[in-house]
């Protein structure tokens, strides 16, 4: 297996951790939580992590706190085609491929599911061949990029004159819900987008 090239694509809004905390602190999302939970999320959000900025599809930050099911997959369906196609446009770029060469398309993501799969919208976006292999690998979380790679090296020993591309994309604003479980609290915050 050799790797051609590599990309990204990032939500288009940047917000620091104070405005999320902010934003967040103001909306009816946080009326729920009990106190301890309010202090967690604040202690994630304005404490040291590293992270100082989270990327957003949505120019309005309030409208991300306070999606409901159905608006949650909608803002995914309508999100992760288009990230997942930019970064593998540029990656075709890098690698001096047209999104026609690609043999076969691997897609993971844990925050939104798609029916037919995300690689069936990626392959209409970009117009790959109507031949080409198309799979979904979804419910794996955080690790899901792992599996995948795995996937494109098998596919790649039984083929190896094939040009796999592999994608991993998440819109973890449309998986983002709140409760009082720490977990939730602290998985959430760190994957955030």
């Amino acid at each position: 297996m050799y790797l051609q090239s590599l990309a990204t694509a990032f939500p288009p809004h940047s917000f620091t951790q104070a405005e999320c905390f902010e934003t967040l602190k103001n909306s009816d999302t946080m009326d729920g939580l009990r106190g301890r939970s309010r202090e967690l999320l604040q202690k994630v959000l304005t404490g040291n992590s590293g992270i100082e900025t989270r990327r957003f599809c949505d120019p309005d930050l309030r409208k991300s706190f306070g999606f409901d099911a159905g608006e949650l997959h909608q803002h995914f369906e309508q999100h992760a085609p288009r990230l997942a196609s930019e970064a593998l446009l540029k990656a075709c770029d890098l690698a001096s491929l047209k999104a026609s060469d690609i043999d076969a398309l691997l897609v993971c993501t844990c925050t939104g599911y798609l029916c037919p799969g995300l690689s069936s919208y990626i392959s209409d976006i970009l117009g790959l061949r109507p031949n080409s292999f198309l799979q979904d690998l979804l419910g794996l979380g955080c690790g899901a990029a792992l599996p995948l790679l795995e996937t494109a090296r098998g596919l790649l020993a039984a083929n190896p004159q094939a040009t796999v591309a592999t994608v991993a994309v998440e819109i973890s604003s449309a998986a983002f819900y709140l409760n009082d479980e720490p977990g939730v609290l602290f998985c959430i915050w760190i994957f955030f987008v």
